[in-house]
């Protein structure tokens, strides 16, 4: 709810009021005879970076350097001292306009600052005498609130006994919700997708699909998915497991395939992912790859490394 101000501006007044107002607009009344002006600033300074002059029969958008940008003329009174106008003003997406009512008076694009205009100030010409009597709303100011970062929930594998582990990572659908897991086939350590409804996890092998019942569930949740492709690996990306030869290093990916989303293998030297879908293992060079948000440490950005990833 925005709070309703009077005050009275004064030519030749040095002290000028300055009010902090982050909605990128505001609306007012002013009652002069001869000039009311609006001033629009970056901070608490008496340089405003735009300045409304607002006359009976004419609007003008003035820079701090005294270049008119833009102005309009009318054929009504639009300022009288003998009773209060009501105009509103709105500068964001680069962009000042300035009216009363339905009515745009003026308008300026491509303003310089615009989305950096926090403050806004109010004063009348320099001519001896001048007075100008005001009410504005203003609306509470909005703070910027801080963004916490996520604390916990970093990814882990758990070992499956009878049910799923507390905190499982949900990776995909097929028909039902898949989880993430990984079990070891031939020497390698392979991550795949894990069937609730059949207490089976399915890794991709050898152009085949393999069910495995003996496996790991990934646990957590301070990771997302990012797209990828090709050889591509994201910076934090989740380490799933290895190859059987030169225990190469095998990433948690998933594949939208036929309407479904299925959690698979990237293999970089492969370039592709690789999944389980039916009995067959495919591949797909489009894909998404699990990683951990990254971190920064003096400054350079370190990958936030899973627990248990050989």
């Amino acid at each position: 709810m925005a709070d309703l101000i009077r005050f009275t501006t004064l030519s030749g007044h040095q002290n000028l009021m300055f009010y902090r107002v982050t909605s990128g607009g505001l609306s007012f009344l002013v009652k002069s005879d001869i000039s009311a002006i609006v001033g629009l600033a970056t901070k608490l300074d008496r340089d405003c970076e735009y300045e409304l002059v607002i006359e009976p029969f004419k609007c003008s958008l003035m820079t701090k350097y005294g270049v008119e940008v833009v102005s309009s003329t009318t054929n009504e009174n639009i300022l009288s001292g003998d009773e209060f106008k009501k105009f509103w003003i709105v500068w964001q997406n680069n962009t000042i306009a300035f009216g009363m009512g339905h009515t745009v008076l003026l308008k300026h694009r491509s303003a310089a600052k615009v989305n950096q205009l926090n403050y806004v100030t109010f004063n009348v010409s320099n001519d001896r005498g001048h007075v100008a009597q005001w009410q504005c709303y203003l609306s509470p100011v909005i703070e910027n609130q801080p963004l916490k970062p996520i604390e916990g929930g970093e990814p882990h594998w758990v070992q499956v006994e009878d049910k799923l582990p507390d905190g499982a990572l949900l990776g995909g659908y097929e028909n039902e919700f898949l989880y993430i897991m990984r079990g070891h086939l031939r020497g390698s350590l392979t991550p795949g997708k894990f069937v609730p409804s059949l207490g089976l996890g399915f890794i991709s092998w050898g152009g085949n699909s393999h069910e495995c019942d003996m496996l790991e569930i990934l646990c957590g949740y301070n990771c997302t998915w990012v797209p990828s492709q090709d050889n591509k690996v994201p910076i934090g990306a989740i380490e799933g497991g290895h190859s059987e030869v030169g225990h190469e290093v095998l990433y948690v990916g998933r594949v939208h395939y036929k309407g479904h989303l299925i959690v698979g293998k990237v293999q970089p030297s492969h370039s592709c992912c690789y999944f389980p879908y039916g009995d067959s293992e495919l591949s797909a060079r489009e894909f998404e790859v699990l990683v951990v948000p990254h971190r920064r440490i003096h400054g350079i950005i370190v990958p936030i490394q899973t627990d248990n990833c050989a």
